[in-house]
């Protein structure tokens, strides 16, 4: 697809791509101790000619990938998750990441790259009682820069989901019926500059293991 993806309204391949090369490694650490679990992970990834796909003035606005010189990830994906009563857990994700165009163009040295965002959340309740479990999500992503220059950005997104599951036995067939509420607040989200995505979305769905 970066190669060779023919070009639509919106988007067009790009068959004079160099293969990325990059060197990456990650070091982590975990504690389980009587429902109380904690892990970290410090994670480092280089990369010359990384591919990514950008809007290009010069094929009015298309997405095409691109080579964009050297760039150096470093960052630190935490978790910690707690289980009280046997019924109730509560897990808490954060993620902290600086993503840098590190190249020879002195007009982009040291800028994040574009639609990587520094910090990410994700908070989760689960309660589980009498074949009922209820989860709460929230989900925090970290404004984005939109262009190289780091000029132009999304502002953060900030989300609730929801949803209840009740499972029970039909004779000897397992049901599960759940129903869930996405966005549940109904935020406006774009993660493309330019593309909205869906906003408050409702499912319900049964299900049957034989």
């Amino acid at each position: 697809n970066d190669l060779y993806w023919p070009q639509d309204a919106y988007s067009v391949g790009n068959p004079d791509l160099r293969p990325e090369y990059g060197f990456n490694y990650d070091i982590g650490l975990s504690i389980n101790n009587k429902g109380f679990i904690f892990a970290a992970n410090f994670f480092s990834n280089d990369v010359d000619d990384l591919i990514l796909w950008q809007q290009d003035a010069e094929l009015n606005n298309l997405w095409t990938p691109k080579n964009i010189s050297k760039t150096s990830t470093k960052g630190l994906e935490t978790s910690t998750s707690l289980t009280l009563w046997k019924v109730w857990n509560l897990n808490v994700e954060y993620t902290f990441m600086r993503a840098l165009d590190v190249g020879p163009d002195v007009n982009r040295y040291g800028k994040l790259l574009t639609y990587k965002p520094q910090n990410k959340i994700d908070l989760s309740s689960t309660l589980k009682l009498f074949g009922v479990e209820w989860n709460l999500n929230y989900h925090l992503i970290d404004y984005r820069y939109t262009n190289a220059a780091n000029t132009k950005y999304l502002p953060a997104i900030s989300t609730f989901d929801t949803n209840i599951a009740y499972r029970f036995n039909a004779g000897k067939v397992g049901m599960t019926l759940v129903g869930e509420v996405n966005n549940l607040f109904n935020v406006p989200v774009m993660l493309t500059a330019g593309t909205a995505e869906a906003g408050r979305i409702l499912k319900l769905t049964l299900g049957a293991n034989f």
